[in-house]
C-alpha cells in the first residue's frame, strides 16, 4: 500500500475513533475505548512514520548527507520498536537537502547568462557580416 493510501486510512480510522468515543456515556468507557483504538491505529501510524523517515533518508543519501544525530531527531516507535525521525529531525533533514540542492544549482546558474550572451554576440556578429 502506498504512503498516501496509508495516510488516508489512518485519517479515516482517527475520524471513526473520534465518533465512537464521542458517543460514549462515561469518561471511563471513553478512556478504555481510546486505548483500544490506539492498538488499532498505533501500528499503522508507526509504519507511516517509518516509511516517511526511510524516504527522506534515501533522498539525503543521494546528496551524501549524514544521518541527523542531534538531540530529539530520532524516536522509537511504540508498536514497531523501529527508529524513525521526529518532526524536528525531518525538518532538519529537509533543510539540509534543500541547502545541497541550492548549492548544486548555484554551480551552474552563472553559466546561463554567459551562454546567452555569447549566443547573442555570435548572432550579432553573423548579422553584421551577412549584411556587408
Amino acid at each position: 500500500m502506498s504512503l498516501w493510501l496509508k495516510e488516508r486510512e489512518l485519517a479515516r480510522l482517527f475520524a471513526k475513533r473520534d465518533i465512537y468515543i464521542r458517543d460514549l456515556k462515561t469518561g471511563a468507557e471513553a478512556r478504555d475505548a481510546y486505548l483500544e483504538w490506539n492498538d488499532i491505529v498505533g501500528p499503522l501510524s508507526d509504519e507511516i512514520e517509518g516509511e516517511k523517515s526511510a524516504r527522506l533518508m534515501r533522498r539525503a543519501k543521494k546528496f551524501d548527507l549524514p544521518e541527523p544525530d542531534g538531540e530529539g531527531h530520532w524516536t522509537q516507535g511504540f508498536y514497531s520498536h523501529n527508529q524513525y525521525l521526529t518532526a524536528k529531525g525531518r525538518a532538519f533533514l529537509r533543510a539540509e537537502i534543500r541547502r545541497e540542492q541550492r548549492e548544486g544549482r548555484e554551480r551552474w546558474v552563472w553559466w546561463i547568462p554567459l551562454v546567452f550572451g555569447l549566443l547573442g554576440s555570435i548572432t550579432g556578429l553573423a548579422s553584421v557580416l551577412v549584411t556587408r
